[in-house]
């Protein structure tokens, strides 16, 4: 064993926190990719941030995972922009749920319902997310540089961190505003939840007239809430904290000395780790479970594993997944009694067809049996009468045919050709009416005869 590695050995809380970096980065990949695509500027910019504050704790955790400073990486060029990205990131993450909150708020506002905003408007909503989301966090970036003292600072495990100077400035430049951010995300988040439960009554109606789905409504939602939880507590903490210390003179000349300026410090970390960095791994966990389980980041998950070669190991993955469960259908006693007779006319050779929804496997109609005794012999009189009715016709809905006089007129690009030899579609008659209506009557008679039953 190496000398140096059994006196400076990996820490296991270096190999936990690459492990679960890692992992974050590979699964928030698809939701980004997925709201990236949708054009969503706050949802793209938050999960975007989280994704590089996982990616920086992955990088840093696998560069120093020991304490041994003398074979540490100096992190010239990568530390100067982590923590500039560091310091934006307060605000960038805080600034996307401001602008999801806002959003989410102006859905469920019953004083100024639309059904659609115009393209100036849309163009308008992103250009003020964009400002938010990624023009904040660059004025931040660059006011940073008034009170950097150092270029940074490299602890153990955790890596490149960032340099304040204690002075009054870099309260009002830089620790004050992922604060104002911080409430103004809670004001807007308790905006919405106050409008939910106001217009619960009229919650799916509002979702509809903004087109709006109320799965995403709630994920999106719920993602915004629970980092909203997040971080409005520990932003706070870190103002108070930061307000709280002993304060010293600004004086540009010590704060720009170039020979400071210059001076890398490097602390070892003795295996722990800033609970800010665990707080990434959990904020990209809620990303995962809030949008990594949807249809869209499954179908993405599925591609990426056959794209390396999985689909041989695991066959299931070459099998598409897009069938309804049938515990999601809904289901009546009526249409239950249908297919109950449906197969009950089959085994006898009738070649009736009877419209049907999927059902639950484990529901079975034995309590129903004693009500089909009186209009069972009917029901097979008339759909075997029918059955050899629409043996020389088609039962479907009339199209239009360019060779029929009595047609309407229509454009000619929305005309199937007729082909040689095919039949012309003819149009219910009153029979048909006839039977179509007693069909609507029978269903009636089978779900009375049910409820009876």
């Amino acid at each position: 064993m190496d000398t140096a590695t059994s006196i400076f050995p990996i820490y296991a809380s270096a190999i936990v926190l690459a492990v679960f970096s890692l992992l974050n980065v590979l699964l928030d990949l698809p939701p980004f990719i997925f709201h990236l695509g949708a054009r969503n500027v706050a949802a793209s910019s938050l999960i975007l941030w989280i994704i590089l504050m996982n990616l920086f704790d992955l990088v840093n955790a696998l560069l120093w995972p020991t304490d041994d400073i003398s074979k540490w990486f100096s992190g010239t060029g990568l530390c100067d922009v982590e923590v500039k990205l560091f310091v934006g990131a307060q605000v960038g993450q805080l600034g996307a749920l401001i602008c999801i909150m806002q959003e989410l708020a102006r859905v469920l506002d019953t004083q100024n319902v639309t059904l659609g905003r115009t393209s100036s408007e849309e163009k308008r909503r992103k250009v003020w997310e964009l400002v938010v989301c990624w023009g904040m966090p660059v004025l931040l970036m660059l006011s940073h540089y008034i009170v950097q003292p150092a270029r940074y600072s490299i602890f153990g495990v955790s890596g490149c961190t960032v340099m304040v100077d204690n002075s009054w400035p870099a309260i009002v430049l830089v620790q004050i505003w992922p604060a104002i951010f911080a409430l103004v995300d809670v004001y807007y988040s308790g905006v919405v939840v106050y409008r939910i439960h106001r217009y619960r009554k009229e919650f799916s109606s509002l979702l509809s007239a903004s087109n709006t789905s109320k799965s995403r409504f709630l994920r999106l939602f719920l993602m915004a809430l629970a980092l909203t939880v997040v971080f409005f507590p520990l932003t706070l903490y870190l103002f108070y904290y930061n307000v709280n210390i002993a304060h010293i003179p600004f004086s540009w000349e010590k704060i720009h000395d170039q020979e400071a300026w210059g001076e890398i410090v490097m602390v070892p970390g003795n295996g722990s780790v800033f609970t800010d960095h665990w707080i990434r791994v959990a904020t990209g966990v809620l990303v995962f479970v809030f949008f990594g389980m949807g249809s869209e980041a499954m179908q993405m998950y599925r591609s990426a594993l056959l794209a390396i070669g999985l689909g041989k190991i695991f066959p299931r993955l070459q099998k598409g997944r897009n069938s309804t469960s049938p515990s999601g259908s809904t289901s009546s006693f009526g249409s239950r009694a249908k297919v109950f007779i449906r197969g009950k006319l089959s085994r006898r050779g009738a070649a009736a067809t009877v419209s049907t929804v999927q059902t639950p496997t484990s529901a079975k109609p034995k309590s129903v049996l004693p009500a089909f005794h009186k209009i069972k012999a009917w029901y097979i009189r008339f759909f075997h009468r029918r059955h050899h009715q629409d043996d020389d016709r088609n039962m479907q809905l009339p199209m239009w045919n360019p060779s029929s006089p009595t047609q309407p007129d229509s454009p000619s690009s929305t005309v199937r050709p007729m082909h040689e030899g095919e039949k012309e579609m003819i149009p219910l008659g009153p029979s048909s009416a006839k039977d179509t209506a007693g069909v609507h009557s029978f269903e009636i008679e089978v779900e009375d005869g049910l409820r009876k039953g």
